[in-house]
């Protein structure tokens, strides 16, 4: 299936515009509707395309004849800003912990534990909020490696995390139960059936509640011989979503197994609301540094 569909796609994928593609729902008068089609992301749709330029209405995947969907995602914004995790003036939300070699860590976005100058050093002071800011200790990054997408500002695997030097806040982490969280190492027919179209929300750092679905599961196979997949979020109606400081909540399921990681969003608003949601598994973190998951939400 793969192979089948990185070949059908590869003249789309070299047309003016096109960042990425993925397995998704159609998006019709601005409405997530139940059709699965092929989502094809530009950074910006054009009026007057010359027809060689032309994304088609549909395309040949092996047996199958797979409808198109084209959505517009402008520019990615990681959206960051001082809240319950930060380093310098740029922050965000751990919405979940780790723990590795006997030591428990803070998880949430790499832009987020590395600062403004995302470049994780040895003197970045990384701080969480609990009930004063305290100061945590070193921090991981997995900036570099490769994520999802074919453009560059969808590449990177924006996750990191920073250990709990505090004694309170380590006891407290202590006494959690590790957590369940979905395991994105499926099939595609699994991940379309389980997860596509589905409901999920966030708990912000004020508390409030976001609802959505996911609308597209983003798929690379040009970077690296390995599959990889970033979630796409969507209001069912539109709406906006996120905004800065909501980088490191947590996507969960409507039982509330924890999905993705928020890092950015697209499609901004005239209230400079993101419309348009981005997120990683929180799998691929437990995977990546060889840590459990603690997740804080009881089920």
């Amino acid at each position: 299936m793969y192979a089948a569909v990185s070949g059908a796609v590869a003249p789309i994928t070299s047309l003016p515009n096109v960042v990425g593609y993925g397995w998704g729902v159609k998006i019709k008068e601005n409405q997530i509707t139940s059709s699965d089609c092929l989502t094809v992301f530009v950074s910006r749709k054009h009026e007057n395309v010359i027809q060689k330029d032309r994304i088609p209405p549909n395309i040949q995947v092996g047996e199958s004849r797979w409808s198109t969907d084209v959505v517009e995602l402008g520019r990615l914004r990681l959206e960051a800003s001082a809240l319950h995790v930060r380093c310098g003036n740029q922050g965000g939300i751990a919405g979940i912990y780790a723990s590795k070699d006997g030591e428990h860590y803070v998880v949430s976005c790499s832009h987020v534990i590395t600062g403004d100058d995302s470049v994780l050093s040895q003197d970045d002071d990384v701080y969480y909020y609990d009930l004063d800011w305290q100061r945590l200790g070193p921090a991981i990054s997995a900036y570099e490696d490769r994520g999802a997408g074919t453009a560059s500002e969808w590449g990177a695997f924006d996750a990191g995390l920073a250990r709990i030097d505090d004694d309170k806040l380590r006891h407290s982490v202590m006494s959690l139960p590790l957590g369940n969280v979905f395991d994105h190492q499926q099939d595609v027919e699994f991940l379309k059936e389980n997860i596509l179209s589905k409901p999920v929300y966030a708990i912000r750092g004020n508390g409030n509640r976001i609802e959505a679905q996911v609308f597209a599961i983003l798929t690379n196979d040009t970077a690296r011989d390995v599959e990889r997949y970033d979630l796409l979020i969507r209001h069912p109606d539109g709406d906006g979503l996120t905004r800065p400081g909501d980088s490191g909540i947590v996507w969960r399921l409507s039982d509330g197994m924890p999905l993705g990681i928020h890092f950015g969003g697209c499609k901004q608003d005239s209230l400079g609301v993101s419309t348009i949601a981005a997120a990683f598994f929180v799998n691929r973190v437990a995977l990546r540094f060889t840590a459990n998951l603690i997740d804080p939400v009881t089920r």
